[in-house]
């Protein structure tokens, strides 16, 4: 993911891009195992633990890229305790809670089948694609900085060859000026001389 923000950054793409495919990932990966099918068990790990991991390997890149470098540790450490609050709150408030309603609507003391954890999953993967908004907005707002950053940059380069142009233009008008005072001087010099 570190990789793919990269290359995005040397196509002049928002590096914070990733984010988008990450969290449609961890999406895809909740509803995959909230379908209660073996073979969909494999790839749902597979896809969580990649979207996981990219995750948090483009929270540096993006921060520095953001936001520079000055507020970055407390930037960072924000984002991580907010992550750990949001698993924290997935975990024991929602799957918990979840959980329990399953036990008493099957009258047993175990629940068992997907009913237990599927309206877990089914949050999870609408949180998912709230973050893929939400990192589409990032993403946008990122590309209008960097379009505004270029355009400034690009007046700068202009402003700087129209004063390079009228300075040449000026250091070429006086040169003229003076080399036709030199050769008036010259003939001056000339007609004296036969006059005498």
């Amino acid at each position: 993911a570190a990789a793919l923000s990269e290359a995005c950054a040397r196509r002049s793409m928002p590096r914070s891009l990733p984010f988008i495919l990450a969290c449609a990932l961890m999406a895809a990966a909740t509803g995959l195992v909230g379908l209660n099918a073996r073979w969909a068990l494999g790839p749902a790990y597979c896809a969580c633990g990649y979207a996981f991991g990219s995750l948090h390997a483009l929270n540096p890149v993006v921060i520095s890229t953001l936001y520079g470098t000055r507020a970055y540790g407390g930037i960072y450490t924000s984002i991580a305790f907010a992550g750990a609050v949001g698993s924290l709150s997935l975990s024991t408030g929602l799957a918990a809670r979840v959980y329990a309603r399953a036990v008493e609507e099957g009258g047993g003391s175990v629940c068992v089948g997907p009913a237990c954890f599927r309206r877990t999953m089914a949050t999870a993967g609408c949180v998912c694609l709230v973050g893929v908004a939400m990192s589409s907005a990032l993403a946008y707002t990122e590309l209008r900085s960097m379009r505004k950053r270029f355009k400034a940059s690009l007046a700068v380069v202009r402003r700087g060859k129209r004063q390079q142009e009228r300075r040449q233009s000026a250091a070429s008008a006086t040169g003229r000026r003076g080399g036709g005072g030199a050769v008036g001087a010259a003939n001056y010099n000339f007609e004296d001389q036969d006059a005498v």
